[in-house]
């Protein structure tokens, strides 16, 4: 449980700083920059900025990847991927991002994964809670 918390708010934190770094336009101002239509779906409040990365994206990511390593089981890691997958389509089809923000938020929040995964599973300071950290958080 203390490793989901830890990537998620490392992740969220990634994504943040990166909003802010960047500021990019969401794909609704963009559109109407350059006078085309844009698929909107009825009854989504549009964000106008802080397009890359996809935060949604970097989340979901992060925990599937935390799930997979900590599952045993292949068909679970298949479906915690196809569940990131669909966030990710998601945030694409309700015209929030672009293909570069998602993609960039999976690598965001699979780096964050796996950095926390080495750094928790490795530290000396965390030693002592071992037997605590590596118990799976669903057991199937």
């Amino acid at each position: 449980m203390l490793i989901s918390i830890v990537g998620f708010i490392t992740s969220a934190s990634i994504s943040g700083i990166l909003k802010v770094t960047f500021h990019a336009p969401r794909p609704v101002i963009v559109f109407t920059q350059i006078h085309q239509s844009l698929h909107l779906v009825p009854g989504v409040r549009m964000n106008l900025v802080d397009s890359f990365p996809s935060g949604h994206t970097t989340t979901s990511f992060c925990m599937f990847c935390l799930l997979a390593l900590y599952t045993g089981n292949n068909v679970l890691k298949l479906f915690y991927f196809i569940v990131a997958l669909l966030i990710m389509y998601s945030r694409m089809y309700l015209s929030q991002h672009f293909l570069k923000d998602v993609y960039a938020g999976s690598i965001v929040g699979v780096g964050s994964a796996m950095f926390i995964y080495y750094w928790m599973t490795n530290a000396r300071m965390l030693n002592r809670f071992a037997g605590r950290l590596d118990k799976p958080l669903i057991r199937l």
